[in-house]
């Protein structure tokens, strides 16, 4: 070693032969070389990792919802399609080689511990073996494989993004699905249920959510209430992850939803309003009218922060307009002109369309393109978990081109950080091996 260089007060050892490695959890040592004519490469060694066995990747967490596996989102993303596709058989062997460990903390590692590029897969799974079997039909091709959601052509960033509310009732078992699985909801329905009591509303939200469907003892909300407080709900639960919209639209009672997020009004203030709407039984009385505008203009109104479209005109509420008694007391009388405001949502350019409740299914032809149900229809798929198809929607977002925050996803449950599978550099030379043609020289 150079003598120019005080090394015994420096914390380095200069190696001059060939010695042992000591013993580490994880060795890690780098390798410099200076080429002479300006070339330098640097490498990271690490040692292979020591056999751990699945407790000690992941110490067993209860991770259930009423005795069955809790659904989980798993998320892969590469450079490429075909570096995608070879990720993905990393993590199949992950899974095969071990069976026991935690899915929620490999699904919580991949998707906060990694980068998210072009090419995307999103799996919703319900344990090792099922992951293992999606992930192995990734053998084959297509943008959709095995019931999951996968992207493979590349995305494209900066989505326009609409949620619409429906008009549709949901089940009963996703609105109870949701409170018992998610404690954002649940804090939600608290908070209302405070609101409601404060006003004399016997509505008691938190013992019908407790009681099974065939209690008669306890009286169930109204359907208009039980939409609203669904709508609510998501609407927090997406915010908690990050995702907002870019316009907003309404039917029935998702206009009180929709006005909320476009920031015209409380959560609390539109379900008084809509409490008191229900109370007008004869909403031909022009008296009774008059008493639920003059009730309506007490709470505070703002104008729009973002395109709300009024599914009473047809078109979006202006930016210089504050909703009042007035404009409620319109939606107790008035039908709503459904093609025209899906015609005005055509026109907002919006590429995702997120269907918070649904809509009616005369109006499939008019929305815009890439349609995502949040909530199925109250006929349909009775049974799925409501995470589920939480999941699912935010998996189907996060394909194309919407980037969520998966820690708020995931808030409120305990996932620990394992090693994942490296990524799978594609290894392609960049060397200039032969010019064949020069440029022609210049006189000076």
């Amino acid at each position: 070693p150079t003598p120019h260089v005080p090394w015994e007060r420096l914390p380095l050892k200069i190696v001059t032969e060939t010695s042992p490695w000591p013993e580490a959890n994880e060795r890690v040592a780098g390798v410099t070389a200076l080429g002479l004519v300006g070339t330098n490469a640097h490498i990271v060694l690490s040692a292979e990792p020591r056999n751990q066995t699945d407790a000690e990747l992941s110490p067993p967490k209860v991770s259930s919802i009423g005795g069955e596996n809790r659904p989980e989102l798993l998320v892969l993303s590469a450079r490429g399609e075909a570096a995608l596709r070879q990720l993905a058989r990393r993590y199949c062997e992950l899974f095969s080689n071990h069976p026991a460990i935690d899915l929620a903390d490999v699904c919580s590692s991949a998707a906060t511990g990694r980068r998210h590029f072009e090419h995307r897969l999103a799996l919703n799974v319900n344990s090792v073996e099922d992951a293992l079997r999606q992930l192995a039909d990734l053998s084959c091709s297509g943008p959709v494989i095995g019931g999951s959601i996968c992207c493979s052509e590349g995305v494209t960033k900066a989505r326009r993004t609409a949620w619409v509310f429906g008009s549709d009732c949901p089940n009963e078992s996703a609105i109870r699905g949701l409170f018992e699985q998610d404690v954002t909801f649940r804090e939600v329905v608290g908070q209302f249920a405070a609101r409601l009591e404060t006003e004399g509303v016997a509505v008691g939200f938190g013992r019908w959510m407790a009681s099974g469907t065939d209690d008669s003892d306890v009286a169930a909300p109204s359907h208009g209430i039980q939409t609203f407080v669904l709508q609510a709900g998501y609407a927090a639960i997406l915010k908690r992850c990050g995702l907002e919209p870019d316009v907003v639209m309404g039917l029935g009672v998702g206009q009180y939803a929709a006005a909320c997020i476009a920031g015209c009004l409380c959560f609390k203030d539109a379900l008084s309003l809509l409490v008191r709407g229900e109370q007008v039984i004869d909403r031909s009385d022009p008296a009774a009218l008059d008493e639920f505008e003059s009730a309506a203009d007490h709470f505070n109104y703002y104008p729009p922060s973002m395109p709300l479209i009024c599914s009473l005109s047809g078109d979006a509420v202006p930016v210089h307009k504050s909703l009042g008694g007035s404009y409620w007391r319109e939606h107790l009388v008035v039908e709503p002109l459904v093609r025209a405001t899906l015609e005005t949502l055509r026109a907002q350019d919006c590429q995702v369309l997120l269907e918070i409740t649904p809509l009616p299914d005369d109006t499939q032809e008019l929305s815009p393109v890439s349609r995502i149900p949040l909530v199925s229809h109250p006929c349909a798929k009775e049974t799925e978990p409501t995470i589920a198809a939480l999941n699912a929607a935010i998996g189907e977002l996060y394909v194309r081109g919407i980037d969520p925050d998966f820690s708020g996803l995931l808030a409120g449950r305990e996932v620990s950080r394992v090693r994942l599978p490296h990524y799978p550099f594609q290894k392609r030379r960049y060397w200039i091996t032969e010019i064949d043609q020069h440029l022609p020289a210049t006189e000076s």
